[in-house]
């Protein structure tokens, strides 16, 4: 029995969906800036990214980001004594931010 190219490419798609959907449900992060956003408290971080977009809703994006950069990695060394490197904070700052916007996406929707 011969199977046709259009069923293993069918079978393939399926298959690389399939795979994908279970990446996006998965925490893509590394234990430790899970660890550290718990410590740090998610919800505040959330808090704090929505008060710099109102708060600053003049300012560019760089500039927020920039904001919060250094608003969490400040946040580190008073509740954790860290000092976190700047792309650590970066990366803490735009998986919450994604958070904060489905968050707010779906308060609106």
């Amino acid at each position: 029995m011969q199977v046709s190219m259009s069923d293993w490419i069918a079978l393939a798609v399926g298959l690389i969906g399939l795979i994908s959907a279970w990446l996006a449900r998965s925490n893509r992060l590394p234990a430790n800036v899970c660890r550290w956003i718990n410590d740090l408290d998610q919800d505040v971080i959330l808090q704090e990214i929505g008060t710099c977009a109102v708060t600053m809703a003049q300012a560019t994006a760089e500039e927020r980001r920039d904001y919060m950069v250094n608003w969490i990695t400040d946040l580190a060394k008073i509740k954790l004594g860290l000092t976190l490197p700047k792309s650590i904070a970066n990366l803490i700052v735009e998986y919450c931010y994604q958070l904060w916007k489905r968050a707010v996406g779906n308060k609106r929707g």
